[in-house]
């Protein structure tokens, strides 16, 4: 087992930085929130002390994986390779434990085969080689299963380090939440007999998982909205305005796939392109045969409670991906019960074949056949693997270490020169910015589009790292002048992948600014239909949303204006009618309200005006009008922001008019 082990972390190990071919946001946060964590002295923003979860971006969705990078940060800082490595060395308990499961609780005669053939799950190959939070749940979900497989076969006293490692694949990673809470009632339908055997144990395991528990449930009462933003922000259907019927058929969907062969052992293109190999399966195809007889095999001892334990578990891990949708990162813990049942039908196989040619010559013809499939997907992906797809962008997000070690080396050779950096080309470049760099690096995340809107300071120690696209379309912009790249950044493929530029304004530049200025300051006229009555709105240019999303009920979608500060709407109704308050949701700023009412009898408006501050994020305020018009037939409102002077971008998430 020790010489399978020692291939499963050369394997990862080896060229770790290399493959995969890009840094994803996703890997970077990890230790960027690590490193907050310290310098907070382990608080959040609310002030607790060891924060249940983090907010990564939008969502809280991290936690464990956060904290396994603490130490290594202080005593390495942050790096791709102690990262990565930090979270390649925290799988390896669940590669162990899939052995363990084998040799303790199976009793097959060739444990370790279980650890090689997860080794060369390609999915899993891939995943445990980055930072990404998935493959931490996926270990401790390994490392669950086989305290509990011990806790049936061998002491009750393995149910406390069961519940532990439960907890940890709870808190690790949002599916992992639904995915145990699943394998855990099942396990308890399945064993329930012997649960009620051994109730005095349960009862402290039940008081332990209480105790488990109280981070989450202190999680829940100081931010109770924020798994339902999450699930918004993910577009999940139970959170949409639909029938149950099709909630359900969704979710049903959803779950048939995270079973489906077709998905798993056969290249599918249902998964984003940065979470596949090329055109590997998720699952070798010439594992299908032995997890379809290990499942044989299950069912033929399906009185026997470990062979139920690893059924429970095939049946449980679709359900990670029911309720925002099924992808690999969500529903890769079926790599455990899929390693075990094809271990368990290769191992009586090979156990077959022992008896007749002897069990040395088997068992090293195993040993060096599953190594060398590991050793020629490592060879493959570190080859060929930065040609694999050559979405680069946002598709593969390839070029953060390149990127940031030209700007790194820039800033050392002119330490006058400030640096922007286009945030075009991956999500949450800022992430990554100070992953690579240190604090207070003369580097902010914009592209040519600051500089296009309104005038700027532009100088020539001033340097923008832009895309190959928009490096085209500065060239060819009058706006500037003098383009001039001093650096090219290739992707693998040879094509351009990041330009390093300098330039300046042209002598046209005021002109054409004031002109698009102008055009943006045009009102423009749309019709919404609220509630069954239509609306004119006249509004000025929007640059995120649409009209609509101010008037549909969601404060969860909103429309940002491009400038204007205030952005004032001028709604003109279909049929008069009465309007006695007006409820405002905006994003998180001091607000500025006036309201005029006009009505079916013309004359001066009736006007309302009041400042609001001191405001949550996010606020929600309240606009009383005191005899109003009985008919109201138009209405202006006009928003600001406090405290701003000239344009700024105003968020309205939402507008109920009462």
């Amino acid at each position: 087992m020790a010489l399978s082990l020692a291939v499963y972390l050369f394997v990862r190990l080896y060229h770790l930085a290399s493959y995969p071919i890009y840094f994803f946001t996703d890997e970077a946060v990890q230790a960027v929130l690590a490193a907050d964590l310290v310098q907070a002295g382990f608080r959040d923003f609310l002030g607790n002390y060891f924060p249940t979860f983090f907010q990564n971006v939008y969502e809280y969705n991290l936690s464990l994986s956060v904290y396994a990078q603490v130490l290594p940060f202080l005593l390495f800082g942050k790096s791709i390779l102690v990262a990565r490595g930090t979270a390649v060395l925290l799988t390896v308990p669940g590669a162990l434990a899939i052995g363990l499961s084998l040799r303790d609780v199976f009793r097959t005669r060739y444990p370790w085969i279980g650890i090689l053939l997860l080794s060369c799950a390609p999915a899993w190959f891939l995943h445990s080689r980055t930072a990404f939070e998935t493959a931490l749940m996926v270990s401790f979900y390994a490392c669950f299963l086989y305290c509990y497989l011990l806790y049936r076969t061998r002491s009750p006293k393995y149910l406390y380090p069961a519940l532990v490692f439960a907890a940890a694949v709870f808190y690790t990673y949002g599916p992992g939440e639904i995915i145990i809470l699943g394998t855990g009632i099942l396990l308890l339908a399945s064993d329930a007999r012997f649960h009620w055997q051994q109730r005095g144990t349960v009862a402290r395991g039940l008081l332990l998982g209480l105790l488990l528990a109280l981070p989450y449930i202190r999680f829940r009462l100081q931010l109770p909205a924020e798994h339902a933003a999450v699930l918004r922000l993910l577009e999940s259907v139970w959170v949409m305005e639909v029938p149950l019927t099709q909630k359900l058929s969704t979710s049903l969907g959803y779950y048939t796939l995270g079973l489906s062969p077709m998905y798993w052992f056969f290249a599918n293109a249902h998964d984003m392109g940065r979470h596949v190999m090329g055109e590997y399966p998720n699952l070798m195809t010439w594992t299908l045969p032995f997890v379809l007889g290990g499942i044989a095999i299950a069912l033929r001892r399906i009185r026997r409670p470990e062979y139920r334990a690893v059924l429970a578990c095939m049946i449980a891990v679709p359900l990670g991906g029911v309720v925002a949708g099924a992808g690999i990162t969500r529903i890769l813990s079926m790599v455990v019960p899929a390693s075990l049942l094809a271990a368990l039908a290769l191992d009586a196989v090979a156990d077959w074949l022992a008896r007749r040619v002897g069990p040395r010559v088997v068992g090293s013809a195993l040993f060096l056949g599953l190594s060398l499939v590991s050793f020629g997907l490592l060879r493959n992906a570190l080859v060929n693997g930065p040609l694999w797809n050559r979405d680069y962008g946002m598709g593969i997000p390839w070029g953060a270490p390149q990127v940031f070690g030209a700007v790194k080396e820039l800033i050392q050779e002119e330490p006058d020169v400030y640096v922007f950096v286009s945030p075009t080309w991956a999500n949450g470049v800022d992430t990554l910015a100070r992953f690579f760099l240190p604090d207070g690096a003369p580097v902010d995340i914009a592209n040519a589009d600051r500089f296009t809107a309104q005038r700027q300071d532009l100088t020539d120690n001033m340097v923008l790292v832009l895309t190959a696209p928009e490096f085209e379309a500065v060239r060819t912009d009058p706006k500037f002048a003098d383009v001039r790249y001093e650096k090219l950044i290739s992707y693998p493929d040879g094509s351009p992948g990041f330009y390093f530029v300098r330039m300046r304004y042209s002598a046209f530049a005021d002109a054409l600014v004031e002109q698009e200025r102008l055009e943006r300051l045009r009102p423009i006229t749309e019709t919404v239909e609220v509630g069954g009555r239509s609306y004119t709105v006249e509004h000025p240019s929007l640059d995120s949303g649409t009209i609509q999303h101010m008037f549909d009920g969601d404060t969860y979608t909103l429309a940002r204006g491009y400038e204007a500060n205030p952005l004032t709407l001028r709604i003109t109704f279909d049929v008069p009618r009465p309007i006695h308050e007006l409820i405002l949701t905006t994003g998180s700023m001091d607000i500025g309200l006036t309201v005029r009412l006009y009505g079916v009898q013309g004359g001066e408006p009736s006007v309302y005006t009041r400042d609001y501050s001191g405001l949550p994020d996010d606020p929600t305020v309240t606009l009383a009008f005191d005899q109003p018009p009985a008919q109201v037939e138009r209405m202006d409102i006009e928003v600001s922001q406090l405290g701003v002077v000239g344009p700024a971008k105003l968020h309205i998430r939402e507008i109920t008019l009462k």
